[in-house]
């Protein structure tokens, strides 16, 4: 049984922790302001060309809400330890959710190859009461088998939020491709898949995702099915 675990605003955070990192070993980038979109649109093999198929109005409950729409993304790499952050356009949720919205999302994609052999998808979602955090691993339902998780702490603070994860225990190379995003899960959906069964019943909605022209390219390729991949901390 998957456990649950309710993250209390207003205990004891390392706010230094959740400040934008400028070590040698940080990576950020910026992202454009009320650019929350319905979903994306490939519109050709070059994997940087792809457009949003439709904003949100800003007259809409989702274009006015301002945690959707991220400012910044980064990644610090701390010895055995991870960081994935991101600032977003309003403080973080304590109550409620948007109508007709099942969960809220926020999390990075991280790619260790150009075919999805190897990725994690890192993550941070709130239901209107609870916030969780995971790290799903994508290699075992890639082998036939089941995506498997990993718990973790989040730390949150106004409008950033941090998730931090053991490279030793993921797994994870020294280098790899990652992207950040948000979006919205509405219907009967389960956010912690173990397998494609769980997204019967409901719909995934994009709202904001790594700027295009930050991307890079692991591969003459269409790289990583599209997604604006970034370097990770060199």
């Amino acid at each position: 049984m998957r456990r649950f675990v309710v993250i209390a605003f207003g205990s004891v955070i390392a706010l230094a922790m959740l400040a934008l990192p400028v070590s040698a070993d940080s990576i950020a980038f910026d992202d454009r302001l009320n650019d929350l979109a319905r979903g994306w649109e490939v519109t050709s093999l070059d994997p940087y060309d792809y457009v949003l198929i439709e904003e949100w109005s800003d007259y809409s409950k989702v274009g006015q809400t301002g945690y959707l729409d991220i400012i910044n993304g980064w990644l610090t790499r701390d010895g055995d330890s991870l960081s994935f952050g991101m600032e977003v356009a309003a403080d973080m949720p304590t109550e409620e959710i948007i109508p007709g919205v099942s969960y809220v999302i926020w999390g990075f994609y991280a790619f260790f190859d150009n075919n999805f052999d190897d990725c994690f998808d890192i993550y941070l979602f709130w239901d209107g009461v609870n916030y969780e955090a995971w790290a799903q691993d994508s290699r075992p339902f890639l082998t036939g088998g089941t995506w498997e998780y990993t718990e973790i702490t989040p730390q949150i603070e106004g409008s950033t939020l941090v998730l931090t994860v053991s490279a030793t225990e993921l797994e994870f190379p020294y280098d790899f491709y990652w992207c950040f995003k948000t979006l919205m899960f509405t219907g009967n959906i389960d956010p912690t898949p173990a397998t494609l069964d769980d997204f019967k019943g409901g719909t995934i909605l994009w709202t904001d995702l790594t700027d295009p022209e930050d991307a890079i390219s692991p591969h003459p390729l269409p790289a990583l099915a599209f997604f604006p991949m970034l370097p990770s901390p060199s």
